[in-house]
C-alpha cells in the first residue's frame, strides 16, 4: 500500500524502507517499546515470509518519540504486509498507547557504512 498508488510505477523495484516515528501518550513509552520488541519477536516468523527484512527501534534522546525502521524486499512485500490480519492486530494493540503516527515508504538512493550498533544496557534483548 502506497501513500499515492499513482506512483507506484514510479518507484524503482527493490527493497523498500518504512520509516515510523511514534510519539506515544504521556508515561506510556517504556510500555510501547517493550510492546514492539514483544511484537517484532512474536511476529517475525509471518513478517519474513512477508517479506519482512528486519526493523530497528531507537528511543529519542528528547524522552518523547519512538521511531522504526522497517524493511521490505519489495513495495509489494510491504502492502502485502500492511494487509494482513497479524499487522491490523499489532495496530489494534499499540493504538491504545499512542498520541501520534507518521509512516513513510522510502526508497534506497545511496549509502555508506554499517548501521547496525550493539546492544545498550536500556535495549532490549536483540530480536534475532
Amino acid at each position: 500500500m502506497t501513500e499515492d498508488p499513482d506512483l507506484e510505477d514510479a518507484i524503482a523495484p527493490g527493497p523498500v524502507v518504512l520509516v515510523d516515528t511514534y510519539l506515544p501518550r504521556p508515561g506510556r513509552r517504556e510500555e510501547f517499546l517493550a510492546l514492539l520488541a514483544g511484537d517484532t519477536r512474536r511476529l517475525r516468523a509471518e513478517a519474513e515470509r512477508a517479506g519482512w527484512r528486519g526493523n530497528r527501534i531507537y528511543r529519542s534522546h528528547d524522552g518523547e518519540a519512538v521511531v522504526v525502521v522497517t524493511a521490505f524486499d519489495s513495495l509489494q512485500a510491504k502492502a502485502d504486509w500492511t494487509r494482513s490480519e497479524a499487522f491490523a492486530d499489532h495496530l489494534r494493540r499499540i493504538d491504545p498507547l499512542l498520541e501520534h503516527s507518521l509512516s513513510r515508504t522510502c526508497s534506497p538512493v545511496a549509502g555508506a557504512g554499517e548501521i547496525d550498533i550493539e546492544e545498550t544496557a536500556s535495549m532490549p534483548a536483540r530480536l534475532s
